[in-house]
């Protein structure tokens, strides 16, 4: 499988390897390089092989308390929150990331895990439930390092002020670049650097995000960054 911004990690040189089934980058110039990059400034990864599921209804809070380690109820709205995933025994299924947005639940499960977590809330589901996964209408990129803040504000005529974890729709509006879809970005991440993930749909509209990044975070130092150095 490929994710929507194949052809353009091919036109900038990135050696790929097969992760879960997708062909992902593995690096574009090395690990080492881009590790120390988002280290010492700022990278942006196309992470699209993550799942992405919608979780709705007025009992889908206690669904996600029923089936993770977490009591939904604390997570307030506009925050986020690292957990695990249980089976009717308590052994852990899958680690995951789940988005409080108010009126719904953003679950981010790990890559080729969607079909699987998606068929276990549905089992699980009690009431007022809505399951939708969306993995394949959602890019994710994912853009780490301190000077994130920096980039990002080259690109949204907003002050994201998100506290860590912290997630929120940005409307077109918000965009200094024409933007037709959905963007739901969070204060998260898994390389221990400040940094920001941004699930973008329609997912083919991640190309020009991920291409814009790259050019207002030149005077940054921004690189894209393989999955080598995630």
């Amino acid at each position: 499988m490929r994710t929507a911004l194949y052809d353009l990690h091919k036109e900038l040189g990135a050696v790929f390897t097969n992760f879960m089934g997708y062909e992902m980058p593995l690096y574009y110039k090395s690990i080492q390089e881009e590790h120390l990059n988002v280290r010492h400034s700022v990278g942006v990864f196309d992470v699209s092989h993550m799942g992405k599921i919608f979780v709705r209804g007025e009992d889908a809070e206690e669904l996600l308390s029923k089936i993770t380690v977490e009591n939904a109820e604390k997570i307030k709205e506009g925050m986020g929150q690292y957990t695990l995933l249980l089976d009717e025994n308590g052994n852990i299924i899958d680690d995951e990331v789940f988005l409080n947005l108010g009126e719904e639940y953003l679950i981010v499960p790990n890559a080729g895990m969607h079909d699987k977590i998606a068929e276990w809330m549905e089992k699980n589901a009690e009431g007022n439930v809505e399951i939708e996964d969306v993995s394949d209408e959602y890019s994710i990129l994912a853009i780490q390092g301190k000077l994130s803040d920096e980039v990002l504000k080259e690109i949204l005529n907003i002050d994201l002020n998100l506290k860590f974890f912290g997630c929120m729709d940005i409307s077109a509006n918000n965009f200094k670049i024409d933007f037709e879809g959905r963007c739901i970005i969070s204060r998260t991440g898994y390389t221990g650097e400040r940094g920001y993930e941004m699930y973008i749909t329609p997912a083919e509209i991640a190309v020009s995000i991920f291409k814009k990044l790259l050019e207002e975070g030149e005077k940054y130092g921004i690189m894209p960054v393989g999955i080598g150095a995630r």
